[in-house]
């Protein structure tokens, strides 16, 4: 039997041998396809598509031009294994723009306006990837106000990069709310941050993948007071009216997950003078698991 394309088309996967004749008769014996595909004194082919997962990415020939020799075994099995490799890279690389374009779209959706406006503060926020656009992860901020006309400020970063983090940022983010409305303190609240964050770790497959720092700050209007505390997190920064930067004497405390271990209130009291900001910062993406090295 000929073989023609429809024939070579059912073995998908597979390498396609081929003499100088049938290479002929796969291409139709047409001159113009001929002269295209198959180059002059081609004595033997090997053609093997890239597939994979029901996917077609392209297809791969080789000729023999120099030596009338055919390809042996041998070689039918290293074209077979570059393809397949190849293929499955190509397959992996789409996957992770899939999932990376996915977990862009679930964070940004889960992050506040960038700026707020309140009776008691104006807030303005940036989510900037420490690693450009490759590396999406679960680092998040928040603005929400509390009662008595106080607001609530947080910056929060999690473990890992893509769809499972950014996740598990929409679990803390969440948390971090609901925690806020029973009018908790700084600490308590991250104390029950820590706690779902190690019943986390119980359900998940990896353990050592949950975890995360975060930044609770509280202003007060009134006495234009801030109390604050941080689980793992890099302290605030703080500028003046007259242009100097400071950054809040914060003592950190264990990262998310870690447990048994308090975390410290820090109050500061905020210039009479205005206008003023207080800068909540976070090293995006740069958490690692509790009790590992960063």
């Amino acid at each position: 039997m000929a073989e023609t394309p429809e024939i070579a088309a059912k073995a998908v996967g597979d390498v396609l041998v081929a003499d100088a004749e049938q290479a002929r008769r796969i291409l139709g014996g047409d001159p113009e396809r001929i002269a295209r595909f198959l180059p002059e004194g081609a004595h033997a082919s090997l053609g093997c598509p890239f597939y994979r997962g029901g996917r077609f990415f392209g297809y791969a020939a080789v000729y023999r031009t120099r030596t009338a020799g055919a390809f042996d075994e041998a070689d039918v099995k290293l074209m077979h294994d570059l393809c397949a490799r190849t293929a499955t890279a190509i397959d992996n690389a789409f996957r992770f723009a899939r999932e990376h374009q996915t977990a862009v779209v679930l964070q940004r959706s889960l992050l506040p306006p960038a700026a707020t406006r309140s009776t008691a503060a104006e807030t303005a926020g940036i989510y900037l990837p420490a690693g450009g656009s490759v590396s999406v992860g679960g680092d998040w901020y928040d603005a929400f106000d509390l009662s008595s006309l106080r607001v609530g400020l947080v910056v929060g970063d999690v473990v890992g990069h893509g769809l499972e983090a950014a996740a598990t940022m929409a679990r803390l983010r969440t948390a971090v709310q609901t925690l806020a409305e029973l009018d908790l303190p700084p600490d308590e609240l991250l104390t029950r941050l820590d706690d779902l964050v190690r019943r986390m770790q119980i359900e998940a497959e990896q353990p050592d993948t949950v975890g995360g720092s975060c930044l609770f700050v509280v202003y007060d209007p009134v006495g234009r007071t801030c109390q604050l505390a941080s689980a793992g997190n890099p302290p605030p920064a703080l500028l003046t009216p007259d242009g100097e930067v400071s950054f809040v004497p914060v003592t950190p405390g264990p990262l998310l997950g870690v447990g048994d271990m308090p975390f410290e209130v820090t109050t500061l009291t905020l210039p009479q003078e205005a206008p003023w900001s207080a800068t909540p910062t976070a090293c995006s993406g740069g958490t690692s698991a509790p009790g590992r090295s960063g």
